[in-house]
């Protein structure tokens, strides 16, 4: 409307008498403005049309391609699809490395606090291999203290034995008839069965001696 109203001012308009007069050079300069703004503004729509046309043609061909970009679209969905699954797998890949990396330095930071235990530990093993060898020298020792003992031992039976078979001849022509001592009895039952059996024989004497002296 604005560029038809132009067009309509950049008719001859007759002007009164009066006002013809008064014209001076200020309104021609003044035309002269407008007429050059009217050519511009001429140009302009050219270009505008020229334009308006370029867009139709573009429109027109757009619309004849309407059917291929159907299948872009899909394309372009299915694309999309991809990339937003690849970005959360990404995303949750890096979270599992930082997960992992976050357990390696924990496993890292226990095992360099674990390295003194550890040493306590191998020094507290060395200190007990040596008590293992001490005790081995020593289980050897009282094995072979042992093996003298019974040989001692040994020994000591076959002398109670010997003595036992001595103290049975120098008793054989006493008045032992009664007791019935084995052979295997140690020397002290001998002798407590040698005590009672003379016990008994100083009672009987005394209770004879008794019985003749009231008799007398």
């Amino acid at each position: 409307v604005f560029l038809q109203g132009l067009r309509s001012s950049s008719t001859t308009v007759p002007l009164a008498s009066g006002l013809e007069k008064g014209r001076g050079l200020s309104y021609e300069s003044l035309n002269g403005c407008l007429a050059e703004y009217i050519e511009k503004v001429r140009a302009l729509e050219q270009v505008n049309q020229e334009l308006e046309e370029h867009i139709r043609v573009y429109l027109d061909k757009k619309a004849a391609s309407v059917g291929s970009w159907g299948a872009l679209r899909e394309s372009w969905e299915v694309i999309y699809h991809q990339v937003s699954e690849a970005v959360l797998e990404n995303a949750r890949l890096m979270l599992h490395t930082e997960n992992i990396q976050a357990c390696a330095e924990d496993f890292k930071d226990r095992y360099e606090n674990e390295q003194p235990f550890r040493k306590a530990v191998e020094d507290e093993i060395n200190s007990l291999y040596k008590v293992i060898d001490d005790a081995n020298l020593t289980k050897m020792d009282l094995e072979s203290q042992i093996e003298s003992m019974k040989e001692e031992l040994t020994l000591l039976s076959k002398n109670h034995e010997e003595d036992v078979k001595m103290l049975y001849k120098q008793l054989a022509g006493s008045q032992l008839e009664e007791l019935d001592v084995p052979l295997g009895s140690s020397l002290d039952d001998i002798l407590e069965k040698i005590r009672i059996h003379w016990e008994r024989d100083i009672e009987k004497n005394r209770a004879e001696t008794g019985a003749l002296l009231r008799t007398k």
